[in-house]
């Protein structure tokens, strides 16, 4: 319809106006039938929608200068299957527990930007990594969140029972979760309670949606489960991540949740995990952990 109509136009200006403002009056007409068009389809489209809909909303939530933060709208929740790698659980140890409450204790009052959730690899931080801790990231306030040997169902029951009670908005208006958990849900040898790898990925998916929940005003940086294992070949715990981390990437939405697969920073051309990098080929080392560093502080900069 819209050409038609350019086409009477033409043909009429061409017999009654002179050649030289022809064109640039049926080009003028034809952007305003464009912008008429356009403007009742749009018109049409709002009032079409059924009336059980409900209206998408978004979320402003106030920074310290009083000033109103965009915060885009969640994703929709994807379906989870029911099994281990998402029914939270703790862990029935002393020291587990001892850990747990530490870290909850850690947690009240904490105003600071940057927060890791894990399991050793995160808590090595306080060990392995301490001197780059001390250096990237306690400057801005960062909290540790990690407890040696956890699964994604440790990690959902520790968010749902303390390890979160307590947290303050940052006081800078700016927040980063940075999240690496699964490897444990891998199992080692003939482990009856290892998970598949999708299992996995609902684990890893439940985790971050706990925290996309508890922390609407919060930016979170999923990180690829880590490579483990010298070699790549006739490596079946390699093979997994390698699969989880193709599932969890559908859960970036660029706006509050951000995907980063780094494992390639730990390996060699072929594959192979160094030993000064990882030396029991899971855990960093001090090098290990400032790669860890350089490979994401850009990101969680933003």
């Amino acid at each position: 319809m819209m050409q038609r109509a350019a086409n009477i136009l033409a043909t009429y200006f061409t017999r009654t106006t002179p050649n030289t403002l022809a064109p640039a009056l049926t080009r003028l007409l034809v952007g305003l039938l464009a912008f008429v068009s356009f403007t009742a389809i749009t018109a049409c489209q709002s009032t079409s929608k059924p009336a059980n809909s409900t209206p998408e909303t978004t979320t402003a939530v106030a920074s310290p200068d009083n000033a109103a933060t965009f915060i885009p709208p969640k994703q929709p929740r994807l379906e989870l299957g029911h099994h281990s790698a998402t029914t939270p659980v703790n862990r029935q140890n002393d020291w587990w527990m001892k850990r747990f409450n530490d870290l909850s204790s850690r947690a009240q009052g904490f105003d600071g930007e940057l927060i890791f959730i894990g399991d050793s690899i995160t808590q090595g931080w306080e060990n392995e990594g301490k001197e780059v801790w001390a250096k990237e990231f306690a400057p801005r306030g960062a909290l540790n969140l990690g407890i040696g040997g956890d699964r994604t169902q440790h990690v959902l029951w520790r968010l749902a029972n303390g390890n979160f009670d307590g947290i303050k908005p940052s006081r800078t208006g700016k927040r980063w979760v940075v999240i690496m958990i699964g490897t444990n849900n891998t199992g080692q040898g003939n482990d009856p309670n290892r998970n598949t790898p999708e299992q996995i990925a609902d684990g890893i998916v439940a985790v971050t949606q706990a925290v996309e929940d508890a922390m609407p005003d919060a930016k979170i940086l999923l990180l690829g489960v880590f490579p483990r294992g010298e070699y790549p070949a006739n490596n079946a715990q390699r093979d997994d991540i390698n699969t989880i981390n193709g599932f969890i990437v559908s859960m970036q939405d660029r706006h509050r949740i951000f995907f980063k697969d780094i494992g390639g920073t730990f390996l060699t051309p072929t594959g192979m995990i160094p030993k000064d990098i990882m030396p029991d080929f899971l855990h960093l080392s001090p090098k290990g952990y400032q790669m860890w560093a350089d490979a994401i502080k850009a990101d969680i900069a933003r």
